[in-house]
């Protein structure tokens, strides 16, 4: 049996909440046509130094922050995007 990491519920009800959230958030736009669906999310939780991410569909993740010299970004992914194509999706895809 796998056990859950202390805190995960409480963690799995703020993602829960946000996304509750910005549904109800999207439901009150007016809809704007074909160009404007889709079915994509990425929720990312920030609690002292850890960061959780939650992504679902073809969104991303991208953590950045600037070193030194001026303007040398680094950048950092957080999350991998579900793009059926993938080897990876297209194997679950045909499960």
């Amino acid at each position: 049996m796998i056990s859950n990491p202390p805190g995960i519920r409480n963690l799995i009800r703020r993602l829960r909440i946000g996304g509750c959230t910005v549904k109800r958030w999207l439901l009150k736009e007016p809809y704007l046509g074909p160009l404007q669906e889709g079915c994509t999310t990425c929720i990312a939780l920030i609690r002292g130094n850890r960061i959780t991410v939650a992504n679902i569909g073809d969104s991303r993740c991208v953590l950045s922050w600037n070193c030194e010299p001026p303007r040398n970004v680094q950048a950092l992914d957080l999350s991998t995007q579900h793009k059926p194509d993938a080897k990876h999706e297209k194997q679950r895809i045909l499960k």
